[in-house]
């Protein structure tokens, strides 16, 4: 997340990144994601309260809600909630780009 973007600005331009990085690493991504293994589970859990402080994309994504809320952009009751939400719908979004075939321009578009 760049500082001096604003925070909308910022936020698309993280979940983009993510995204596209995700895309261009498919096959890694898809067998860490979904692997079995207790040590990879442990380390790619996030949806527990306080994954804010123990997982950097959730914290960053926590910092740039609270600066959203500070500036009167977000309306939020719990900021670290949903940036979990936000890195699920992203990471979904990711996993099925990886898995399917989709026309450049709608894949932007759905981005």
């Amino acid at each position: 997340m760049d500082s001096e973007d604003n925070v909308v600005r910022s936020l698309d331009r993280a979940i983009s990144a993510y995204i596209n990085t995700v895309e261009k690493n498919a096959l890694e991504y898809r067998e860490i994601m979904t692997s079995n293994d207790a040590m990879i589970k442990e380390r790619t859990k996030l949806l527990y309260q306080g994954a804010a402080k123990d997982n950097k994309a959730i914290g960053m994504l926590v910092d740039n809600l609270n600066k959203g809320i500070k500036e009167g952009i977000y309306n939020l009751k719990d900021s670290e909630i949903t940036a979990q939400i936000i890195w699920t719908t992203a990471f979904g979004l990711a996993f099925k780009l990886t898995t399917e075939n989709v026309e450049e321009e709608y894949k932007e578009r759905l981005i």
